[in-house]
């Protein structure tokens, strides 16, 4: 079993988190790979070593990391409202904005845009729509 330092990142990973897709019981004897930062496609763990990243963190991250652009609109937005669901007739101006351009790069013309949180959840929708 690899020893890790009581209280480190690695030991309280092994010791409360489960991780998708991961041989549990080989988890438990050389601990996670923990990642500290990133710039771009590159993102590295916590010893320096650097990776190109080729799947943006599971399709979360697609425009890069420590992008300081998207970090400073990001923190603009969640000063003044960060996120309010589009349920029931409610909306809010990012909302808006994101489905306004949307539309206009769209690659055939569109009315309106349905937001969904994942593929299954949007295809799902697109079923009952069609319904």
């Amino acid at each position: 079993m690899t020893h890790l330092a009581p209280n480190s990142p690695h030991a309280r990973d092994v010791a409360s988190v489960l991780h998708p897709y991961t041989h549990a019981r080989k988890h438990l004897e050389a601990g996670p790979v923990i990642f500290a930062r990133g710039n771009g496609i590159t993102i590295h763990d916590d010893a320096g070593k650097a990776y190109m990243e080729g799947a943006s963190a599971l399709w979360c991250a697609s425009l890069g990391f420590g992008n300081e652009r998207l970090a400073r609109v990001a923190y603009e937005t969640m000063r003044d409202i960060g996120y309010y669901h589009i349920f029931r007739g409610a909306s809010n101006e990012p909302a808006i904005d994101l489905c306004e351009k949307l539309l206009s790069i769209a690659p055939v013309p569109m009315s309106k845009v349905l937001l969904q949180c994942s593929g299954s959840e949007a295809n799902d929708s697109a079923i009952k729509l069609v319904w």
